[in-house]
């Protein structure tokens, strides 16, 4: 069995004690019972594998980007499958929208 861990809730929601109590009892059992378990991201590796250290840690698999978003970043040309380059509009930035959690540490991009 694998766990596919997409969020540490018991890391994430500062509730009360039992919600939390029972978050972290859920994540362990799920750990347990699982050969392998793989989280989104390192900061739920790191957290999960506090749950019990003798598990192995949890594999990180980052998620796939969309083709249609994946091709934003590449030139217009490329885009429309057009020859080379001719100095057609280049994106300089681009935007991470996410939910404004603790947990996502938003201010490190302020």
């Amino acid at each position: 069995e694998v766990f596919a861990c997409f969020c540490a809730f018991h890391a994430l929601y500062k509730t009360n004690d039992e919600d939390r109590r029972f978050y972290r009892e859920a994540e362990e059992e799920a750990m347990n019972a699982a050969a392998l378990s793989i989280v989104l991201s390192e900061s739920d590796a790191q957290v999960l594998s506090t749950l019990n250290p003798a598990l192995p840690r949890p594999r990180v698999l980052l998620p796939p980007l969309r083709k249609d978003i994946a091709a934003l970043a590449l030139p217009t040309w490329a885009r429309s499958g057009w020859g080379e380059d001719s100095g057609a509009h280049r994106r300089k930035y681009v935007t991470c929208c996410i939910r404004v959690t603790e947990a996502k540490n938003v201010k490190t991009f302020c």
